[in-house]
């Protein structure tokens, strides 16, 4: 009905207007919600969405490219990481991965089914269920799936609860129920029809099921393969890491990477592993067999260059240093590491100009008091 349409564009507009306060604005209140580090992480994610509008960077990429588009000032955060696996909104997500068209697809999915929904069950409907009444329990379950959709739908502006396991499950499950409800009004209820129809649908019916179930098992066994053997013996590694077990985590590590070879946080462990027991060359092997998986996954150039600095290899470790800082301007241990190095070359005037940074993020700091003496200050 019109008045129906009016109301629901309404809706639209206020939720509108909302979000344009909150990403426009710096109010307390947007901080409060957000934490401050959602909303930086959202405006990392809107840069890479710019360089990639259409068809985005590809899905399930946003971690591997998120390093180079996330805002320095992240890392002044209380509560930050420094891996960033989601967005944090699930519309900006498939926005930076599958670009516009793919969130067209998605919203036009979404927004066909609620259409079924409210022509099966217009919002006029008298409620409660009157007994008696043929098809208003069907309305009754329908306007409730549609409202645990609509809350799904909503809970993910905040959160990245549709990036885990169950919850895209229940949402699918509940999209289909809709679908299902809404076109069983749709049915001939002849006794020739409906005669006619099963004996058609149950042999249809036999063939895709047992195609779905041939796909499914085959599907299944390959992501039980990864998920939970992979997972299972990632699990023990760090077990064993808790332990002190290196060489028992080391293992358990080359196991989940025997069984998923495209683990970026195996890898990150066992070249972490590696250099724990001073086995520096199979470290840094290993660390470079994670930048074709996740560039500048979690604190990877940082480790990279402390592993040069150690084997006496300045050059290859300072140029680690500087991607490192590059991705985080404020760490001070980076920033130290780096005039160490400019200090062991006899270049004071640069290690002073880091020293000096270090003592603008920490005017205590002990190595960079003591050592700016050395660059003549």
């Amino acid at each position: 009905s019109r008045n129906r349409k009016i109301a629901l564009l309404k809706t639209f507009f206020i939720l509108f207007f909302l979000f344009l306060i909150s990403y426009f604005s710096n109010f307390y209140f947007v901080d409060q919600i957000t934490g401050n580090v959602r909303f930086l992480v959202w405006k990392g994610t809107l840069k890479m969405i710019k360089v990639h509008p259409f068809l985005g960077w590809g899905p399930g990429t946003l971690s591997l490219h998120y390093p180079n588009y996330r805002l320095p000032d992240y890392f002044l955060q209380k509560a930050v990481a420094p891996i960033t696996d989601h967005a944090h909104c699930e519309y900006l997500e498939i926005l930076a991965e599958s670009g516009v068209f793919g969130l067209f697809l998605f919203i036009s999915f979404i927004f066909f089914i609620f259409r079924e929904g409210f022509k099966y069950h217009p919002p006029h409907y008298p409620l409660p269920l009157r007994e008696g009444k043929r098809g208003e329990g069907e309305r009754a379950i329908i306007i409730g799936l549609l409202s645990g959709i609509l809350a799904i739908l909503m809970d993910n502006l905040l959160s990245t609860n549709l990036r885990q396991s169950f919850t895209p499950i229940l949402l699918f499950f509940a999209l289909g129920l809709v679908v299902s409800y809404s076109k069983g009004k749709m049915r001939d209820p002849s006794p020739k029809a409906q005669g006619d129809t099963r004996k058609f649908s149950s042999r249809f019916s036999a063939l895709i099921f047992s195609l779905l179930i041939l796909f499914l098992s085959l599907a299944g066994f390959n992501t039980v393969r990864k998920d939970v053997v992979a997972g299972f013996y990632l699990k023990k590694s760090l077990e064993a890491r808790l332990k002190k077990n290196f060489p028992q985590s080391i293992a358990y590590y080359k196991k989940t990477i025997s069984i998923d070879k495209f683990n970026p946080i195996a890898y990150y462990k066992l070249a972490f592993a590696y250099g724990v027991l001073k086995k520096y060359d199979q470290a840094l092997s290993t660390y470079e067999k994670v930048y074709p998986l996740s560039p500048h996954y979690a604190q990877i150039d940082k480790n990279m260059a402390v592993l040069y600095y150690t084997e006496g290899r300045l050059s290859a470790s300072l140029s680690y240093f500087r991607q490192a800082e590059k991705l985080n301007p404020y760490d001070v241990d980076v920033l130290c590491s780096i005039a160490s190095i400019f200090i062991i070359k006899k270049e004071f005037p640069k290690a002073k100009f880091y020293l000096k940074r270090v003592l603008a993020l920490d005017a205590k700091n002990s190595y960079a008091l003591r050592n700016l003496k050395k660059t003549g200050n």
